[in-house]
Parts: structure tokens; sequence; C-alpha cells
């Protein structure tokens, strides 16, 4: 076996160059007798083309003679096709790709599907992920497919077959022919496509492909694939039989429970097997629903309903259960039931059986309770039993322990317990068991939330007749301390792994930050270092983020007291500024005079807020008393001299009394609103010793205002003697 690959482009072809711009495939094969060959041209581009022709040549390349040409021309609404062999030979044209009922198919017209294309011995079965025509040209040029088309009434066995692909589809296929020969003798082939219209280019690709895995086969009738008939209707059955060149044999009619009446059960052979043309294909059609089977009824009397219901569905029979109390039949096992035994009945009949709920009188119901031990630790296993007596199963229960976590269930006669955890957000650490004869016991582990003395376990049973016991039982559990960690600057759900592991509650509130990362925890409540009982609440402050900018108004605090005042500033979120202290005519000493900014002004947060604060009316200034001397700028008098002082009063509030002491003891005074008052007083020599040294001596004045205050002041004159 000897195999050629030759591509060749338009313009590099020997001898023949193209007279106008055409893409041109050529490729040569050489094969030996017997063997079956496959040769392709194929022209990738997105467009599909206007019009092309394959041709085949056979010989022995010094020696090429035509042998079949394959064109096509875009018609109006469908490609038209034309197929001829040079030398006579009826070429047959497959150009259709289909998929039908779930199988890849080609056709030789588009009403029905005819051969089945197979990859590698399998059907394609279902839709594929990729494109078609990917497929198609995988199928076709990489050499596995295993029967591509009947070719017919060719007059010699070397008659070649060929397809092309169906632009009336909706692929996107390449314009590509395929050749397939089986020749009985050694010769060489060439294929030639030619595209006018098209530039040449790199996706041109001539594929041969040469196999001969058993030498000559002897000559056998053409095979088909029997098609899938299964629930298909009679006529359509037969006709889609015949339309694979098959033969419609026996049909034969059974009865079926699944298929529906006058549809196809199976063929024989079955679909998918591959015979010969021609082959007889008998037809199993259904003749409707199989007629019931009568079956006798065995004896359920005293046994369990269990065991009945699983008999009775084995022998296709459906069940009705009626409960009724019985003082002689256990609880759970048949009575009576209906039809009776040993009676014939179709399968699928109801069978009636009445089972005892138990003894149709019961005893008071009794409950005792029991712990394994009275007093806990946190994490311990407590194991509460219960026992029970004057009622059958089932009954219900309910157990209540001291952090309000509940378990509520039933208990069977077999020892089987249906229960659940209350409420479902609780720890499930619960485990139960029972005999079902009167003894129960519940496991917990007890939680950090439990912890304290004389904690209660209410237990609570509902017998089988209603009866209804409620009891308690009592116990301790104590709590360790725990030493509170330091979650500052921590992520809640770190804060949250840590408490929970330590046996302690969280409460967390959210507040914004400008220093403190979302999420993460600002302050605690206890402290760190704090040691508390187990189950103590934890108080979070944790980050929402960074406050927002918020601006907010001045509040006004004109007339306030200070204290007031700064705590109307704090309350706006705003900073205390400067406080300055003055005189006010009308406002009360101590409250607030003006504030800087003004009231009503709006300021960021933390804003300054300055302000004054009264000190009550400005007072007068001090009472004070200026003495002058008037007529002498020495102040020095003779005897019989007249003597002129000037009171001049300062400060004080009005409403005067002024005092004048003159040397020789003579006083004067003089009241009035006048801050001046002028007073005279003759000089006479009782204001100095005789024969002594003239001196000076002092002239004293007092001074006293409407509120009491008291000034002094004093003038020194000197007498002479005349």
């Amino acid at each position: 076996m000897v195999l050629f690959l030759v591509v060749g482009l338009a313009g590099f072809l020997i001898g023949c160059p193209p007279a106008e711009r055409t893409v041109i495939v050529e490729g040569y094969l050489d094969i030996d007798g017997c063997d079956q060959a496959t040769l392709g041209a194929e022209i990738i581009r997105p467009e599909f083309p206007a019009e092309a022709t394959f041709d085949l040549y056979k010989g022995d390349r010094s020696s090429m003679r035509p042998w079949a040409r394959v064109a096509y021309k875009a018609g109006e609404d469908v490609e038209i096709y034309e197929a001829t062999a040079v030398d006579g030979q009826k070429l047959f044209l497959q150009r259709h790709v289909m998929l039908w009922n779930g199988q890849w198919y080609y056709t030789t017209h588009r009403s029905f599907p005819h051969q089945p294309i197979y990859v590698i011995g399998r059907p394609v079965i279902g839709r594929v992920d990729y494109d078609v025509s990917t497929l198609v040209r995988a199928v076709l040029f990489v050499g596995i497919l295993s029967h591509l088309g009947n070719i017919g009434d060719g007059d010699g066995a070397d008659a070649p077959w060929f397809a092309l692909p169906d632009r009336s589809s909706d692929w996107e296929l390449p314009a590509f022919a395929l050749f397939r020969i089986t020749d009985p003798a050694p010769a060489s082939y060439q294929i030639v496509a030619r595209v006018p219209g098209w530039e040449a280019g790199t996706t041109e690709r001539f594929t041969g492909i040469v196999g001969n895995p058993h030498g000559c086969p002897p000559p056998g009738p053409e095979t088909v694939f029997v098609p899938d008939t299964s629930n298909l209707p009679e006529d359509e059955a037969v006709d889609l039989v015949n339309s694979f060149d098959l033969i419609v044999g026996t049909i034969t009619r059974v009865c079926s429970d699944t298929v529906a009446t006058g549809r196809v059960i199976r063929s024989v052979p079955p679909a998918g097997a591959s015979v010969p043309v021609g082959t007889i294909i008998d037809l199993v059609v259904s003749s409707g629903p199989c007629p019931p089977i009568n079956v006798t009824v065995p004896d359920f009397t005293g046994g369990t309903e269990d065991d009945a219901r699983d008999r009775l569905d084995d022998l296709g029979f459906d069940v009705s259960v009626t409960r009724v109390c019985s003082d002689t039949v256990a609880v759970g096992r048949v009575t009576s039931q209906d039809p009776s035994a040993g009676t014939s009945v179709p399968v699928g009949t109801i069978i009636n059986l009445v089972v005892s709920d138990g003894p149709c009188t019961l005893p008071n119901l009794t409950l005792e309770l029991g712990l394994n031990q009275t007093e806990f630790q946190v994490g311990d296993t407590a194991i509460l039993t219960v026992e029970w007596s004057g009622s059958g199963t089932p009954f219900d229960f309910t157990a209540t322990f001291p952090d309000a976590v509940g378990v509520a269930g039933r208990v069977f006669e077999n020892g089987l317990i249906e229960f659940s955890v209350l409420p479902e957000s609780a720890d499930s650490s619960v485990e139960l068991f029972t005999d079902g004869l009167g003894h129960l016991e519940i496991h917990r582990r007890l939680s950090s939330d439990t912890g304290g003395e004389s904690l209660p376990i209410l237990v609570r049973v509902i017998g089988v007749d209603d009866q209804e016991v409620t009891r308690e039982i009592f116990l301790r559990v104590n709590r360790p301390d725990v030493t509170v960690p330091d979650f500052g600057g921590r992520t809640e759900d770190e804060a949250r792994d840590v408490l929970e592991g330590l046996g302690l509650g969280v409460s967390v509130t959210r507040v914004c930050s400008d220093t403190v990362a979302t999420g993460r925890v600002i302050s605690q409540d206890p402290p760190a270092g704090t040691s508390v009982p187990a189950g103590t609440i934890i108080n979070l402050v944790v980050s929402s983020g960074p406050c927002a900018p918020v601006e907010m108004p001045v509040p006004n605090i004109v007339g306030l007291p200070e204290a007031e005042a700064r705590s109307a500033i704090a309350d706006a979120g705003l900073n205390l500024g400067a406080i300055t202290e003055v005189y006010h005519p009308t406002m009360t000493a101590g409250r607030v005079t003006s504030s800087n900014p003004v009231a009503g002004t709006i300021v960021p947060p933390g804003s300054a807020v300055d302000f004054s604060v009264s000190l009550g009316p400005e007072p007068p200034p001090t009472l004070s008393l200026l003495l002058e001397v008037l007529n002498s700028t020495n102040r020095v008098f003779t005897v019989g001299d007249i003597v002129a002082v000037r009171a001049t009063i300062l400060g004080g509030q009005s409403g005067f009394e002024v005092r004048i002491a003159w040397p020789n003891a003579t006083l004067n005074s003089s009241t009035g609103q006048a801050r001046v008052f002028d007073f005279a007083q003759v000089a006479t020599s009782a204001t100095y010793s005789s024969g002594a040294e003239p001196i000076f001596l002092p002239v004293r004045g007092r001074v006293i205002d409407s509120a009491g205050a008291v000034a002094d002041a004093e003038v020194f004159i000197r007498i002479n003697p005349n």
C-alpha cells in the first residue's frame, strides 16, 4: 500500500495554468488491489462558493484519464448538483446530512433519513457541543467513516462513491467533495478541485487515505442498520422499515402495561443491528394492558403490621389499615383482615387490615425521673432517665432544660424514637435511647447558659389514651469563672469565636468611628482582664465605619447660666471655646451675654464656641475726696484773712454729705447731688500758739455718699500773726 499526498494551488499546476482567478486543489493517491481509498478536496472559506467542480482521474501516473466529475452551481432556491461518469458508470450522489432520532444521518432526499453515519463503529448519539461543520469535516477527512453511502447500478466493481455538502441546510460547511473507491486492481487516482472567482490561500487541502484491513473481501450484499421503531404507531413503523429497503415480516401482538395500544414494543432484529438490504424485520406491537392476575390472599392475623405490609407489597396488593384497641392482641399486630385468608383476588386489590393499638383499658400513667448526678459543671453530660408505666406505645414526650432548650418526640414499640430539639437554633448535642417498654434516656451536654442552683428539668408525657403527666427534677450546674480577653482592635468575628469558645455571651453595639476600622472592636464591657462567670454577656462596641461629616447649628445659649451653656454646647457635639467675663447693664451676673459663632450658625461637629458671661452692671468708680485752697497758691494766710477751700467728689453714688473741720475746730457741712462744694472760714489766732513759730495746720474733709461710702481728705495751710 502506497500513500501520496500532494497539494497544488492556483498558478502552480504544471501544464494547466488557470485562465482566470481560480483556486485549484490537486492530489494523487496510489492504491493496490482490493484497497478501499478515500480521496477528498477541501476549500475552507467563511462563504459558500457560487460554483465548483471536482474531477477524478484514473491511470498509472504517466497516463491519467478522466473518470468522474462532480459539479454544482448555486440556483435561486436550492443548489443544482450534477454527477457524471466519463466511462458510462452511474454515480449516486449523497448530499444531505441531518440529525434524526438521536443519530446523525445523511440522505438522498429531504423527506426521510436513509443511512446512519457511523464514527469508529459507534453511532453519534445526541447533539454535539461543537460546530457541525467541524464534525462532518472530521468524519470525512480523517477517514474514520465506516460507511459513507450507496452508489448503486455501477457497471464496474471500482465505481466511485462521492459526497458533497448541502448548502441548503443552516450549517456552515466548507466547499469539499469526497470520492470513495473500492478497486480490485492497482491504480493511481488524481483529484482536481476548481472554484472559479476565488483567490488561492492557505486553507486548501487534499486528503487521501488508503486502507486494506482484510485484503479483497468477498462480494456481499449491501447492508443497512435496522431503524429504531420502538413506541411508534404501527403504520409509521412499517413505513420506516420500508424506507430503509427492509421488509416488514410478522407483526406479533402482545399485551403491555407500559406501551400504548397499537404502538411498537420492539423489533427483531433489534434497532441498530447491521443487516443486508431486504432483510425481513418482525415487529412486536402492544395489544393493550395485560389482564389482571388473581393471587391467593395469605393469612396475616397475629402477625405484625410491618410484616403484613411487606408481604402484600411483594404480592402486588395495596393495603388499608384500621387501628382498634384489643385486650387480647398485642399492639401493632393484625387482629383481622378483609378479604379473608385463602381468597383469590386480582393483583392490586386493597387488603384491609385491622391492627391492635393496645389494650382497650389502661392503668393510670405513672412517671418517674432520675439523673446520673445532681451537681454538674458546664460542659458535663446530664443523663435524664424517664421511667413510665400504665401506657403502651407510641407515646409523646417533651423535656425542657433550664436554658429553655427542649426535646420533643415520640417513642414507638420497637424502640425507635422520633425527636427534635427546640428551638431549631439550639445546640443539637442531644442523644436519646429507649427500650420502648417503659424506659427512656435523654443525654444532653449542659451549655454555658445553664449555670445556677436548683435548676428544673420539666418532663411532660402523653400516653396512648391521652393521659398526661408532668414531673420536675432539679439539678445544680456550676459555671467556672472566665478571664475576659482584650478585644480592642480585633474583628467582631474573631471576638465572637473567642467568646463562644470561652462560654461567654456577646452583645454588640455599632457606632461610627473615625479612628477604628469598620467591623473592629472599639471598646468592651467588662474590660479585659475581668474575671466573670461563664455565660456572662460581654458587651462589645464595634465600629460601623467613619462618622459622616454632619454640620449642625450653634445652640442659643444667650441668657443661660454658664453651667447650662457649657452643657448645651457639649450636647450639640461642639467644643467649649474661650469664656470672657464682661459687665452688662441688664444681664444678671453669671449668665451668658453673647456667643461666637452666634446662635443658628451651621458649623462642623467639634467646632469651638466662645461666649461671654455677665458680671452684672458696671460699678461706679471708688468714692474719693479732693480738697484744694482756692485763694492762695502757697496756702499761707494772715490772721483775719478769708480761707476758701473747695471739696471735689470723685466716684461714689450721688447724694453726698461733705464735712470740713478747720484748724480752730470749727466744723462746716453741706449736702447735695453736686460733686463740688465750696467752703470759707476766717483765719483766727486760734490756729497757732502765741509766741511759737507758725506751722502748717490741716484742713480736714470727709464725704459720705448715698450708699454709705466714706472718703477723707486734707489740705494744709499756714496762718501768720498780724
